[in-house]
């Protein structure tokens, strides 16, 4: 990256991006940044990507919440994307969902109001990821289920649908 445009970055990191406010005011600033030290085809692409980016994330979220993803691994759980970790569960039913790692219990931001909570991270949790779910003023630990990936075999899943 340009070191012209990481020293104008520099002080971003200073805002707070959990707030809806944060995101918007840190776009501004990137978008301003962007148009005036840089061309219109760098801001174009990288709204691109964004967009791109945006409607993959909302498609997944989409089948998920109908129940009807093809592969809910490859959207829930730990990933790594990037030099960044993304962990995300859908618990519709509780009201708060903390994610073990290395030292301490970290709560997960709920990204939907039907239950997906994500946790961002520059090193991964321990596996299997531990989860502390309260539901109902109860709290349960719980590890996460889409580590452990599925293990029926292909000739176990025909004898089942075989009856």
């Amino acid at each position: 990256m340009n070191s012209d445009l990481v020293a104008l970055l520099a002080p971003l990191h200073k805002v707070n991006t959990r707030t809806k406010l944060g995101k918007i005011m840190w776009l501004f600033v990137l978008i301003i940044s962007l148009i005036t030290r840089y061309n219109l085809v760098l801001l174009s692409q990288f709204i691109e990507k964004i967009t791109t980016l945006k409607q993959s994330n909302s498609h997944n979220l989409n089948l998920i919440l109908a129940a009807k993803h093809h592969d809910p691994f490859a959207y829930l759980g730990l990933h790594q994307k990037s030099a960044q970790f993304v962990f995300r569960a859908f618990l519709p039913n509780a009201q708060k969902v903390s994610l073990k790692t290395k030292s301490k219990w970290v709560e997960l931001d709920r990204v939907h109001a039907d239950g997906l909570y994500e946790w961002h991270g520059k090193t991964a949790p321990p596996s299997p990821c531990l989860l502390k779910i309260e539901l109902n003023h109860q709290s349960i630990e719980v590890a996460d289920t889409y580590y452990f990936l599925p293990t029926l075999t292909d000739d176990e899943l025909y004898l089942f649908g075989e009856g």
